[in-house]
């Protein structure tokens, strides 16, 4: 049986290959080297999140498994999350998840993953532990689900919330201190308002117990004191609301404000021979591809929006002009070849290498994954505005003028096989010198460098057992609202597809091919009902009674 679903799966792959080629061929120049150049944006593919959830705290050790895996990694700071990534945190560690309008925080023993990451809905699998959610906005057409063993949790108005999940039976507890939160349950729904916990348990029945919202434990305090830090922070006069990492801004840096660049900030303090996307390494992280994750805490925000420029001696960060919501990048730097006069797609380093540099002041950012206009012209909004969206396409991006190309030092090259194994990249850069780098021929938006399985994971460097949920954490289901399991394909699938076409992520087209041969078990769906007193049982602490045991079940399994 297993042979026939290998062989099955391998037929799937050649088909979606023959299918990549016949698609594509008719839109694709070839190099010298025979690395793709992207094609114009394509608006009947769907453009990816603009958000994402960064890891912006860690204390203790915390992991990542990254969508589609089962290898975990150690969950490094700056890394984003998205669609299928899941995080635990062990026993005596905490964990930060910041996103652009909510802030999730990890406490020990807790596992979650996102089922949902998009432009409006956060969908979050809890299975056991605890989180708090500072919720700061919410638009109408936002959706906020938390599911976990016992409830699914919607969340209907900014404020403070808390779940925690126990026990071998996932006893689930909804603590609003402020706000209001919708629950479904297999058996009724019920609203939790500001002020009020209630608790869930039980199996074939679940009851619900309502009291008054506990006093705040150390976790809560803690909670409190990074919530403070958030909202007295400068960087919001000068950032629109949806620049994820702005807080770390304030305590490493200065800002000023430029009669022609507008508000620019500076780091206070960097290392030895510091340029934008030095510090850091890369991951292949999609559907946007390759990622950089910068080391240091207040990296995320100058590496995924805005522009870079070199101004009075020193490196300045622009966040570009104020709008409604700001468009998560992988990085926004350029890839180029050189080192030779017949490298053009690579870069010369006694071998094929690879190197790059930060995108400057009105340059135009071009994905390597596909996007639609409004997309390429979102993802640019702030920074620059491209006349004719129909028509940008790799050659038109390879014509700007690209200024920090030409500032000493700027340019960062290593080899391949520290690019593609997610190595730190300082310890490894090539000197590129002022007339290299002034005879860079520009590859483009994308390394020409297909992933390899070391690209989805952060080196240990210290070769430290990375730890991960118990079987019987990762097992659980939990109750869903919202139906949404996401096909999540793995990169052993994925690879002879991703060789194909080095360094570009996978078509949704394509995706959907495999996504197609894929099967997956679903979580315990409950669609959306409304309280029915007659099977709902909804108590007062004073009033609340044990659950009845449930016939073949022993009490202690309730």
């Amino acid at each position: 049986m297993k042979s026939k679903i290998r062989n099955a799966r391998s037929s799937l792959v050649a088909m979606a290959i023959c299918a990549f080629a016949a698609t594509t061929a008719c839109d694709l120049r070839f190099g010298s080297s025979g690395a793709y150049t992207r094609p114009r944006p394509v608006s009947e593919f769907p453009d990816p999140p603009a958000r994402v959830a960064r890891i912006g705290y860690v204390s203790g050790l915390v992991s990542v498994l990254p969508a589609g895996e089962n290898t975990w990694a150690p969950g490094v700071l700056n890394r984003p999350l998205t669609i299928g990534d899941g995080v635990w945190a062990e026993p005596g560690a905490r964990a930060e998840l910041q996103l652009d309008k909510a802030t999730m925080r990890l406490g020990s023993r807790t596992s979650v993953q996102f089922s949902d990451l998009d432009d409006r809905i956060i969908q979050l699998k809890l299975k056991h532990g605890t989180i708090s959610i500072r919720l700061r906005r919410l638009d109408l057409s936002d959706r906020i689900e938390i599911d976990t063993p016992k409830a699914a949790v919607t969340l209907s108005l900014p404020g403070e919330y808390r779940f925690d999940v126990r026990g071998s039976t996932g006893d689930t507890y909804v603590s609003v201190r402020a706000g209001e939160a919708e629950v479904t349950l297999p058996n009724g729904a019920l609203t939790i308002a500001a002020g009020k916990r209630t608790k869930f348990t039980g199996t074939s029945h679940i009851w619900a117990t309502t009291s008054l919202a506990p006093g705040r434990d150390e976790f809560d305090q803690f909670c409190l004191t990074r919530d403070e830090r958030q909202e007295r922070g400068e960087s919001t006069k000068y950032l629109p609301a949806g620049v994820i990492g702005y807080e770390d801004l304030d305590e490493h840096g200065s800002w000023l404000v430029n009669s022609e660049l507008g508000p620019y900030w500076t780091p206070r303090s960097v290392r030895d021979g510091w340029a934008p996307y030095r510090f850091g390494h890369w991951e292949w992280i999609e559907p946007w591809g390759w990622t950089w994750i910068d080391d240091a805490p207040w990296g995320f925000a100058t590496s995924h929006y805005g522009r870079w420029t070199f101004l009075e001696d020193r490196w300045r960060w622009i966040p570009g002009a104020r709008r409604p919501e700001p468009v998560y990048a992988p990085a926004l730097a350029v890839f180029a070849g050189g080192g030779r006069p017949d490298f053009r797609y690579f870069y010369w380093i006694g071998a094929a290498g690879v190197s790059w540099f930060p995108l400057g002041p009105g340059e135009t950012y071009l994905p390597a994954y596909r996007c639609s206009e409004s997309y390429l012209g979102n993802v640019n909004a702030g920074s620059t505005v491209i006349q004719n969206l129909a028509a940008f396409s790799e050659t038109e991006f390879a014509r700007q003028n690209f200024v920090n190309r030409t500032v000493p030092g700027a340019v960062t090259a290593v080899s391949r096989e520290v690019f593609i194994s997610a190595q730190l990249v300082a310890r490894a850069a090539v000197s590129v010198s002022a007339r290299d780098a002034a005879a860079l021929q520009i590859t483009g938006p994308a390394s020409p460098m297909a992933p390899i399985r070391e690209s989805l994971i952060a080196r240990n460097e210290a070769n430290a057992l990375v730890p991960q949920p118990p079987p019987t954490v990762l097992e659980r289901e939990v109750i869903v609202r919202r139906m949404h399991e996401p096909v999540l394909i793995s990169f052993v699938v994925r690879k002879p597809l991703l060789d194909a076409r080095p360094g570009y992520p996978l078509d949704p087209s394509i995706l959907g091919e495999l996504r197609a041969a894929e099967s997956h078990k679903p979580g315990a769906v409950v669609p959306p009902t409304k309280l029915d007193p007659r099977t709902m049982k909804i108590q007062t602490e004073a009033q609340a009674a044990p659950p009845k045991p449930v016939p073949g079940k022993r009490s202690s399994e309730m």
